[in-house]
């Protein structure tokens, strides 16, 4: 219960107490990965959840899909992203505190995306690192094969401030795309019912 106290604490709480992004997700990572193990400790020591055959062969496979999901999410996606990487072709300053950084693909096809879809990002750093960053797609989203795609993004922090400063040909990992804000997945009559409560580049994709 303190740990599960902790977590809503520090991610409610979190520009209040001045802990970085990058502090954050590590912590939250941390805490939830405990709260988990402790949560199916306690059900097994206790043995009451499990007691049946039926109930017992649940916890196992719910357990096994926990550790599962986390292996993909630590071990096996990060190994599929070191052989898809991309670097960074242009840094492009923008109004209102902006940067689009575009990159462009290094020996595969790349991959196209629906507008409003966002993937997470690692720059100038191993695609196991710990702290990645969530970005939406600013381009078009229908990339030919080994075409260039865009992300345009405001500084709000430490990493984002640092978008303009990194080079040209310096290596970035992406896992995306993610998200459904899209079109052609919503039943909406026109793109502005939905700008209303979706990120600039999100709706600028929209657009194009």
């Amino acid at each position: 219960m303190i740990l599960l106290l902790a977590l809503v604490g520090i991610s409610v709480g979190r520009k209040r107490l001045r802990i970085s992004y990058e502090v954050w997700q590590i912590t939250h990572g941390i805490l939830a990965v405990a709260i988990v193990v402790l949560a199916l400790a306690h059900i097994q020591g206790v043995g009451y959840y499990v007691s049946g055959e039926l109930k017992r062969t649940l916890f196992y496979l719910m357990g096994g899909g926990l550790v599962a999901l986390l292996a993909w999410i630590r071990i096996i996606n990060p190994l599929l992203r070191l052989r898809r990487p991309w670097r960074i072709a242009e840094i492009v300053p923008e109004r209102g505190d902006a940067t689009t950084m575009v990159i462009e693909p290094v020996g595969h096809a790349g991959f196209s995306f629906q507008p409003g879809q966002f993937g997470w990002i690692v720059v100038d750093r191993s695609p196991f690192a710990r702290v990645q960053h969530p970005f939406s797609f600013s381009s078009a989203g229908d990339v030919p094969p080994g075409g260039r795609i865009a992300l345009t993004i405001r500084a709000a922090g430490d990493f984002t401030r640092r978008i303009g400063s990194f080079p040209e040909g310096a290596k970035v990992y992406v896992d995306g795309p993610h998200g459904v804000f899209t079109m052609d997945l919503q039943q909406a009559q026109m793109c502005s019912s939905a700008a209303a409560s979706a990120s600039r580049p999100s709706t600028a994709c929209c657009s194009r």
